[in-house]
Order: structure tokens, then C-alpha cells, then sequence
């Protein structure tokens, strides 16, 4: 049986707020989904992974 089709979804990175410096550059990349490790989701559905 094939899957259905999913439509992939672009989200906004916000990076952080304005501070007396300009803007933040770093962001904590997500390792866990629901208590999830992504990398096991990557391994279980592949990438990319569509967090709704």
C-alpha cells in the first residue's frame, strides 16, 4: 500500500529577540520530539520530519 502524500512545511527559524547588541545568531537545534529522540524518528519515517 503506498503512503499518502504529505506536503512539506517551511517554518520560520526565529532565532531570538533584539537585544542592546543587535540580534542573536544561535538557536538550540531540537533533539527531542515528544520525548522522542529525532534521530530515531529520521531512522523510523526519514528525513525531512514535518513537527506540526
Amino acid at each position: 500500500m503506498k503512503p499518502n502524500y504529505e506536503r512539506p512545511v517551511i517554518q520560520k527559524l526565529n532565532t531570538g529577540l533584539l537585544n542592546k547588541f543587535g540580534s542573536r545568531t544561535g538557536y538550540n537545534p531540537v533533539k527531542q520530539i515528544d520525548g522522542v529522540a529525532v534521530s530515531d524518528l529520521i531512522n523510523q519515517y526519514g528525513s525531512p520530519l514535518c513537527y506540526k
